[in-house]
């Protein structure tokens, strides 16, 4: 139901109301007619020049009706015209104060959330800069790939936050991890090796403060799929999927059938890949689980955006 809907259904039952309690009380609607009915007016026309005609209308309206009905315009009807014209001009300022201070803090808004575009455009920017000088550096062969998708999951972010959202500070989430994890997949694929990806639900906007960890943790898991789940294998399955529950919590099951390891028994100190993953969690608040029959399946509960302050 829209706007205007809303407003003419809720203005319909409150002239109902008055309308019948004006009737049972005095036989007649008269005063919903000349005194409800004209202030409701002057508020809606709320421009000084549409408020004062609609009130100075209703209180000659309101003289005219006594005038017929005693056959001259008594005192009590000059009072209530007056106290007419000034209650509908009080509403027309009312209104028209409350106007001017929206469309100040609608302009304020439009003003920061274009100079948020554009910090957002330059990170943009920033870090397709990086990108071009870390691929033009010579060597490094698969530490320059991981760091590359580190600098590619921030560049997914402030690109989607620049052309593939409405919103300054929320993305779609499930746009932002395809992207992500196909870029991981093409720059660390070996020509020998099909990976099949399949990315599910996620169908919500999220956070961009959080998207990035998220982002960053999914990043992490994908190079490590990437580096020891698939070997001396000619395909390989990765599936990830993402929901969040009606108290806003976000959960995430990632799965790849590789061999799997011993989680318990991982090396110390841990691979830079699985710091990072614990270090983001734990910045989240929130918890990790870890599988290994029949591969590798890691399960993420990250609390709602309000609790992980």
């Amino acid at each position: 139901m829209g706007r205007n809907v809303r407003t003419a259904f809720f203005v319909a039952v409150l002239f109902l109301v008055i309308g019948t309690v004006d009737f049972v009380t005095t036989s007649s609607i008269k005063v919903t007619v000349l005194y409800f009915l004209p202030l409701f007016i002057a508020a809606y026309y709320y421009s000084t020049m549409a408020g004062a005609l609609v009130s100075i209308a209703s209180a000659c309206v309101n003289l005219l009706v006594g005038y017929l009905e005693i056959g001259r315009v008594s005192g009590v009807s000059v009072a209530n015209g007056v106290v007419l014209l000034g209650s509908c001009l009080v509403i027309v300022q009312f209104v028209r104060a409350i106007k001017k201070k929206d469309a100040a803090i609608r302009r304020n808004l439009a003003e920061k959330e274009t100079i948020i575009r554009d910090i957002h455009h330059r990170m943009k920017n920033q870090m397709s800069s990086l990108l071009s000088l870390v691929r033009l550096s010579d060597g490094g062969g698969q530490l320059l790939s991981e760091v590359e998708s580190r600098i590619h999951a921030y560049y997914a972010l402030y690109d989607s936050l620049c052309y593939r959202s409405d919103s300054q500070t929320r993305i779609h989430f499930g746009d932002y991890v395809r992207r992500l994890c196909d870029n991981v997949i093409k720059s660390m694929r070996n020509e020998s090796v099909s990976v099949d990806l399949s990315v599910r639900g996620f169908d919500f906007e999220y956070d961009h403060r959080y998207a990035i960890n998220v982002g960053l943790v999914l990043n992490e898991l994908v190079t490590n799929s990437m580096k020891y789940a698939f070997v001396s294998r000619s395909s390989g399955r990765i599936e990830i999927e993402g929901a969040i529950d009606t108290c806003g919590a976000l959960s995430i099951a990632y799965f790849d059938d590789g061999p799997g390891f011993e989680y318990a028994a991982e090396p110390v100190p841990p691979s830079m890949g699985m710091i990072i993953v614990r270090s983001l969690v734990a910045q989240m608040n929130g918890s990790l689980a870890y599988d290994n029959e029949r591969g590798s399946r890691y399960s993420f509960v990250f609390p709602a955006i309000e609790a992980a302050h």
